[in-house]
């Protein structure tokens, strides 16, 4: 007899609910609470904790900051009955449409400003000539160049390097949720074991079963009606369902 046998390998009762778990939607379930970094096709990238994703693997973020890109028409917010939401109220193109007319008004004032200090300055060039060919005492001019002092009042045009040199500071939302059309890429933090989440999160899943199975509620029974024979010599028989004995009673 040969006393190498191989030991069979022991069957976990996790085995198949661990494989079931390494789909998209029970990651996610398992990385609830786990800070990650989501960035969308638009290059924008959003930091936030996990909160809750759904069978569309729209994630919900919990205190989600936009670290990169500012585009929110690829975001939307989860209206829930106890969080308070903020309500995102940016227009890009409002805003485009304000910032292309608040520089055109600002250039026809440049312009209007311009017209006005030229007009001014050729009015005052024809009071000094007038002034000169009336003064006929002086015998002498000396012709002293006076430095002048025009006050312009300067406006400041909002050009795409100025939109781009200002930083903008990121606003931090209690909950928002990321549409996962729009979605590129998940980094997980390095220092997260995904695979022992997924086995805790597997044993969740077998205790839930196990849960479900003892407080499953079975149908109901219907008690059968006992049985009663009577024999020729006057004894009777009594069958129940649960227990069999004979009982003999004289009539």
């Amino acid at each position: 007899m040969n006393n190498n046998r191989q030991q069979q390998p022991t069957k976990s009762k996790y085995k198949g609910y661990l494989s079931n778990a390494k789909t998209l939607p029970c990651v996610f379930n398992a990385l609830k609470g786990t800070q990650i970094t989501v960035q969308l096709r638009n290059e924008s990238e959003i930091y936030g904790t996990v909160d809750n994703i759904d069978k569309s693997l729209n994630i919900e973020l919990r205190d989600a900051t936009i670290t990169k890109g500012y585009d929110y028409r690829l975001l939307f917010e989860s209206n829930t009955l106890n969080d308070t939401i903020h309500q995102i109220d940016i227009n890009k193109e409002k805003e485009k449409q304000d910032r292309d007319d608040k520089e055109e008004e600002e250039e026809e004032n440049i312009i209007e400003e311009e017209e006005e200090q030229e007009q001014e300055m050729n009015e005052e060039e024809e009071e000094e000539e007038e002034d000169e060919k009336m003064d006929t005492t002086t015998t002498s001019t000396t012709n002293n160049e006076t430095n002048k002092t025009i006050s312009v009042t300067s406006t400041l045009i909002l050009t795409k390097e100025v939109i781009e040199s200002i930083k903008l500071q990121p606003k931090v939302y209690d909950l928002l949720l990321v549409n996962s059309r729009n979605i590129r890429y998940i980094h997980i933090p390095d220092r997260i074991d995904l695979n022992h989440l997924l086995f805790v999160y597997s044993k969740t899943l077998v205790k839930n079963r196990d849960k479900y199975q003892r407080t499953k509620r079975k149908p109901p029974t219907e008690k059968a009606m006992p049985s009663v024979y009577v024999h020729d010599d006057g004894s009777t028989l009594i069958q129940q369902q649960t227990d069999y004995k004979k009982v003999d009673k004289k009539l």
